[in-house]
This record gives C-alpha cells, structure tokens and sequence, in this order.
C-alpha cells in the first residue's frame, strides 16, 4: 500500500528530491534463474541524477571492458 510505510516514504522522499529518484528494480525477475524468489519484489534502485559519474566528460578516451561469463 503506497500510502503508508516505506511506500509512502518512498514517494514523499521522490517528490522532495530534484536529483535523487528511488524506483522498484522491475526487470530483476528477467535476469535471475530463481525467478520466484521473495527478496526479488524487495529490491530498489537508487538513481543520483547528479553524480559526476552520470557526466559524459567522465567516460571520454576510457578503454572498453569485455566481460566473460565463467559459467557459460
């Protein structure tokens, strides 16, 4: 129920912070074997829409990764 709790305090802290968002990571269950584990409906992300991280400048010239996958 979004009008009280942690939903109410989710959505209260939204709405008061310009730069920082916290969402439901709705994708989660796509991505995991155990698709119907309970902690997957519990978890969130934490978007910092101004994070020096997030400026283009800061991913200029840098070399790309290739990640593996040992289990494939």
């Amino acid at each position: 129920m979004e009008f009280c709790g942690e939903l109410l305090t989710i959505n209260e802290f939204n709405q008061t912070n310009k730069y920082r968002k916290i969402c439901k990571m709705t994708q989660l269950k796509d991505w995991r074997i155990f698709k119907n584990a309970v902690w997957l409906d519990q978890m969130y992300f934490l978007h910092v829409l101004d994070s020096s991280y997030r400026d283009p400048k800061n991913w200029q010239n840098s070399k790309p990764t290739i990640l593996t996958n040992p289990y494939l």
